[in-house]
């Protein structure tokens, strides 16, 4: 089964833009607070349209929404290969969000050393 997702070059272009608001004179908790906002908003959203499975979720880890077929419950055997296609994808999805929200805290970490120097 193979997740289609964004680009980690996509995803990290949407979170820089929602970063735009940081400058070297915010206090400490303003840029957490930026940062914060920006995770929380930067939203992937990962797919599998041969089963019709979706799920988003933000750079902070937290699952927006997951779409599953109406007919899922039509018997055993369909219900456990959309379980199997669901995991598949929310393991892709939460593993291109870690990556994702790794570099972008590792350049928040620079960033924060340019501005005290």
């Amino acid at each position: 089964m193979t997740v289609n997702l964004p680009s980690l070059d996509q995803i990290l272009t949407e979170a820089a833009e929602r970063l735009e608001d940081l400058t070297p004179d915010l206090t400490p908790a303003e840029v957490d607070e930026v940062v914060q906002d920006a995770l929380a908003s930067t939203m992937v959203t990962a797919t599998l349209p041969t089963v019709a499975v979706s799920a988003t979720m933000s750079l902070a880890l937290q699952l927006d929404s997951i779409h599953l077929p109406a007919d899922t419950a039509r018997d055993w055997s369909y219900c456990e290969q959309i379980g199997q296609a669901a995991s598949a994808l929310l393991t892709g999805l939460r593993a291109a969000c870690a990556e994702a929200r790794t570099q972008v805290l590792a350049a928040i970490g620079q960033f924060r050393g340019e501005a005290s120097a």
